[in-house]
């Protein structure tokens, strides 16, 4: 009768499904295995280096050691076996499946979850075991990446997990500063701190970038290690969606893996869920001790709940936006479409005439507002209303957005956004003119625009003859560039005021935000290191800029300076018919308040 081999990957599952996960089993499991007899040691050996996720679990549980201080103030070793918990198993397989595979993966994390070592045991088992691999581990600090003697920096845990090892397993290697080799197979180890250029003039199977939301230039780093290598491991606890790690987070292009507290057999234990904020949220015994030392909201938020607008120094009040969120406020445009228009001189006279509504085209103009005929039967917005508009313009690169908000003085609602990439200053200022003339109004549509820097955009608003301009003290006469009343002439400070002044009017329900896009960049807002409220460049734009600067914010916090200039709706006199009843009444209270004049 003919024998069927079992297959080593059966094998090596049935080592792994005898591995004891209680402390005690654990310890007897280890002893046996690392006091074994030379006969067994090369299976041993086969096992614990076959190419497959279960091998290296095998590894881990029943070889690899790790450490934790914290250990020596309860008076027990801080010298622990490598016993992984169920989600430290599933987030083992995925790291590993992304080395073997080569793809990016992200490791999303409460903080003390395991995910550093876990990250840098999978490093060391390929170069344990497998030939001619390359590896790079990277941290903001080159002290945090190497330093001699440091439990905290990545070498010194992966130096631990080799001489921690029964001797006859462990290879031949050598070792120096930020460098690791297998005298045995060849594969390396190196380090470095991540810089712009990390990675660069190498080429490696897989790169650590360990607590990447807190390096500088991630963007920059993002580029560099794309070209190294084809598996990025990102790791980090969240701090804030104004960094690299929050862009790849939320890319939609990487394997995630979270490893949040409410996991932990410990941390969790008798985990309950309640409400918070109208969502549902796990507690637990430990979660509550743990927010009743924490200093801030933030803190809980980085260190505990993995929540990235809550975990950066917000700006605004991020409790605020998220009740907006749910408000019912944030709707999609009813049209969306294009201005066409004309710009010349006419009978000696420069100017935008012949303004029309053109739907589709580059859908630049986003309108929240009913679209009915004028006088004229030309389609635009109400004219019972007032409208107010200020922009915030971009040099026409393609880097950042100009946009121009407009706003109704009546219902303080939004009516309309123009967002472009590429209109250069003076373009802007042409398509910005004639989406107020085309909003009109009562009175004509108030305009507003941060004059600092805003390239030929005052100058052409100005050559247009547009007089109804933020700052002009008589709009039924002209202005010229060079008066520094009109615009907003912005600093640090009044930039700090005015948006303070956004979020007061949004707490106060006076103004109603409908562009779902402004809300996300006001999330984004972060107090920066020169203690000024600071956007973040994180998210690619469906307009075409390449990163969001917080256009939108300050083109809509700018319409609150337009509002306290612009005031409630002023209904025009219109005359009656010619020999009408109310034309002649009209004409005879007219002659009797003459005749009482004299």
């Amino acid at each position: 009768m003919r024998t069927i081999p079992i297959a080593l990957d059966d094998i090596v599952k049935d080592y792994l499904a005898e591995v004891p996960k209680d402390l005690a089993g654990n310890l007897a499991y280890r002893q046996r295995v690392a006091q074994c007899p030379k006969e067994l040691r090369r299976p041993y050996k086969t096992i614990a280096g076959h190419r497959s996720p279960e091998a290296y679990l095998w590894w881990l549980n029943a070889v690899a050691w790790t450490f934790d201080p914290r250990k020596i103030k309860l008076e027990t070793t801080p010298h622990l076996p490598f016993i992984t918990w169920e989600f430290q198993d599933e987030a083992a397989r995925d790291l590993w499946d992304a080395v073997n595979s080569g793809r990016d993966i992200l490791v999303d994390k409460s903080r003390d979850m395991g995910a550093s070592w876990l990250c840098l045991t999978v490093f060391t088992w390929f170069w344990q075991f497998h030939g001619d691999m390359t590896f790079l581990v990277a941290s903001r600090k080159e002290e945090y990446v190497d330093s001699a003697g440091n439990p905290d920096c990545l070498f010194w845990k992966i130096d631990y997990l080799i001489k921690n090892q029964p001797t006859w397993l462990r290879p031949k290697l050598t070792r120096r500063h930020m460098h690791l080799k297998n005298l045995d197979n060849h594969s390396v180890i190196d380090g470095e701190s991540t810089n712009q250029d990390i990675g660069k003039g190498g080429r490696r199977n897989a790169i650590l970038l360990d607590e990447f939301a807190a390096v500088d230039k991630g963007t920059a780093i993002l580029a560099a290690t794309a070209d190294a290598t084809p598996c990025r491991i990102f790791n980090s606890t969240p701090m804030g969606i104004g960094n690299a790690f929050a862009k790849v987070r939320f890319s939609g292009k990487v394997k995630i893996t979270t490893l949040h507290w409410s996991e932990h057999p410990e941390k969790g234990k008798d985990k309950r869920k309640v409400i918070v904020d109208g969502e549902e949220r796990w507690t637990s015994p430990w979660y509550e001790a743990e927010c009743a030392r924490r200093t801030s909201r933030q803190e809980i938020a980085q260190e505990l709940d993995i929540e990235y607008t809550a975990s950066g120094s917000a700006f605004f009040d991020l409790g605020l936006l998220q009740r907006y969120r749910i408000s019912g406020q944030l709707i999609e445009p009813i049209f969306n479409g294009e201005l066409t228009y004309e710009v010349g001189t006419k009978e000696g006279t420069y100017g935008i005439r012949d303004v029309q509504w053109a739907p589709g085209g580059r859908r630049r103009l986003s309108v929240w507002c009913p679209l009915d005929p004028d006088l004229n039967m030309l389609v635009r917005p109400s004219q019972e209303q007032n409208y107010v508009a200020f922009a915030d313009i971009s040099q026409g690169t393609g880097a950042s957005n100009s946009v121009l908000a407009v706003f109704s003085t009546t219902t303080r609602e939004e009516c309309g956004l123009l967002v472009s990439p590429d209109l250069p200053p003076h373009e802007f200022a042409q398509y910005a003119v004639a989406v107020c003339q085309w909003f009109g109004g009562a009175v004509p549509t108030l305009l507003g625009w941060e004059a600092n820097n805003s390239g030929g955009f005052t100058h052409e608003v100005s050559r247009l003859g547009y007089s109804f301009a933020l700052g002009n003290p008589n709009p039924n006469i002209p202005w010229y560039p060079k008066d520094s009343k009109v615009g907003w002439w912005s600093t640090s400070e009044t930039r700090k005021t005015v948006l303070a002044d956004l979020e007061g009017f949004l707490k106060r329900n006076e103004l109603f935000i409908h562009d779902e896009q402004t809300v996300t960049e006001m999330e984004s807002y972060q107090w920066g290191s020169s203690g000024k409220p600071e956007p973040a460049s994180f998210a690619e734009e469906g307009s075409g800029a390449k990163a969001t600067h917080g256009d939108r914010v300050i083109a809509t916090a700018g319409v609150v300076l337009c509002l306290r200039e612009q005031g409630k709706v002023q209904r025009k006199q219109i005359d009656p018919p010619p020999k009408s009843y109310e034309a002649r009444r009209r004409e005879y209270d007219r002659k009797r308040e003459l005749a009482k004049q004299w």
